[in-house]
């Protein structure tokens, strides 16, 4: 997993880096106090709770 910079740095920002149509998504979701609620890894739910 990367963010925009990171992707740019190491040439993968065409697939990663950014939320837009045709990119990997990886992402997560959290709750006000950093508790995960949500992981998509490769645009697949991986845990939700």
């Amino acid at each position: 997993m990367a963010t925009l910079y990171p992707a740019r740095a190491i040439g993968v920002e065409k697939r990663l880096g950014t939320l837009a149509a045709g990119k990997v998504a990886n992402l997560t979701a959290f709750t006000p106090d950093f508790k995960i609620t949500k992981t998509i890894v490769n645009g697949n739910e991986v845990v939700t709770q």
